[in-house]
């Protein structure tokens, strides 16, 4: 087996359980602002949220909008649909629901304990399209921080995975090669072709247990404790 030296872990959905922690979130935010009473239910809200939502980080990884536009639109669209037309308002419940998300400490299954194991033997980092001051916020707040030895934003690299862009700023800031390097990651797109494409094995975590994939990643798992039994 190769000897890599830095282990760089993708964090939302792959550490930090981001599928769980945002909907705590934005629950909190329905509840706080009173949105039942404008809103058919929760579920309601939030199907037309992470419609818009999905919808705006697309663009913003296609460089089409800004971090600003994301933060404000995806809640300004989300209210429109019912007719309330209010970008202070949808900018408040922004706010609000990124400082809730900062605070939220759910983990992927094994993820605390599987990550204390590998610090031990290598140099971890995190590489994230996420914001970088509401990424260290989760990162701290869960404890991780003293494990990693960078956090690499696509905010800060000015380039959002796949893109070549952000895996070489990652070399730079690591001060490493390609081949004394590994991304593990939930998706497949963003993570394992990115990395491909930028001469970095991986490991894909395939937590929904995807079939058909359109190139062999280097190593596959299914929980992020088999980590253990490759490195």
């Amino acid at each position: 087996m190769k000897k890599y030296e830095h282990l760089l872990f993708d964090l939302d959905n792959t550490i930090w359980d981001f599928d769980t922690n945002s909907e705590e979130s934005l629950k909190e935010v329905y509840i706080n602002r009173n949105l039942g009473k404008r809103f058919e239910s929760f579920e309601h809200f939030s199907k037309i949220y992470h419609k818009h939502n999905k919808e705006l980080w697309i663009r913003y990884q296609n460089k089409e909008i800004t971090k600003f536009t994301l933060g404000l639109n995806r809640f300004y669209l989300t209210l429109s649909e019912i007719g309330i037309d209010d970008s202070q308002f949808s900018n408040k419940l922004n706010a609000e629901y990124l400082a809730n998300t900062t605070m939220k400490t759910k983990l992927i299954k094994d993820a605390y304990s599987t990550i204390i194991n590998l610090n031990k033997r290598y140099k971890l980092h995190i590489i994230t399209n996420g914001f970088f001051e509401v990424q260290f916020l989760k990162i701290r707040n869960s404890k991780l921080e003293p494990y990693f030895t960078n956090i690499i934003t696509s905010e800060e690299s000015n380039a959002l995975k796949p893109d070549d862009k952000i895996f070489e700023y990652a070399l730079k800031q690591i001060n490493t090669t390609p081949e004394k390097c590994i991304i593990i990651g939930d998706n497949f797109e963003t993570d394992i072709i990115g990395a491909k494409n930028a001469s970095i094995d991986q490991v894909f975590f395939n937590r929904d247990g995807l079939t058909n994939l359109p190139h062999k990643p280097t190593y596959e798992i299914k929980e992020l404790k088999e980590l253990l039994d490759i490195f």
